[in-house]
């Protein structure tokens, strides 16, 4: 990336974090995710179990949600876990797909068996490659903030 372009990419983040930090973006989410985190935990917190949970957005939980969430359900192999590391919105985030292993690991005594997306089929290819750069440019600055896997390509 040029000087120019890593500058224009560092002002639209300031400007996304500002927002963010004041609640004009986002707050949203955070609201319908902390309002579902509290059903959710006190829910699991009750004696029944479940034979199966899908989490999405796995990236924005916290450790001790992901330890609750296991032991909720009665079998490893009923879970799907889906999330991107690239689309954390919990600002100091600290989850990788790495943690998560070794923490099903430590739980069940069992490796999970790890699926990785590599088509994106939302976003035209000017929109992924960019992305793709912008996360190469990421993992080069902060190495363990984002879980390093191929490129995704676009369909288009």
């Amino acid at each position: 990336l040029s000087n120019i372009e890593k500058q224009a990419i560092y002002k639209t983040f300031i400007s996304y974090h500002e927002g963010f930090k004041k609640g004009l973006l986002g707050h949203h989410h955070r609201g319908k995710r902390n309002d579902r985190d509290e059903v959710d935990v006190a829910s699991l917190r009750s004696k029944d179990r479940y034979d199966y949970i899908m989490v999405d957005e796995v990236q924005d939980f916290i450790p001790a949600q992901l330890s609750a969430v296991m032991q909720a359900c009665t079998d490893a192999n009923g879970f799907i876990f889906a999330g991107d590391t690239c689309q954390t919105i919990n600002p100091g985030s600290a989850f990788s797909f790495d943690n998560l292993r070794d923490m099903f690991h430590s739980r069940f005594s069992t490796r999970p068996k790890m699926f990785t997306l590599s088509t994106n089929f939302r976003s035209r290819s000017g929109v992924v490659n960019i992305a793709n750069r912008l996360v190469k440019l990421l993992g080069e600055t902060f190495p363990r903030s984002v879980d390093q896997l191929r490129d995704p390509e676009s369909q288009d």
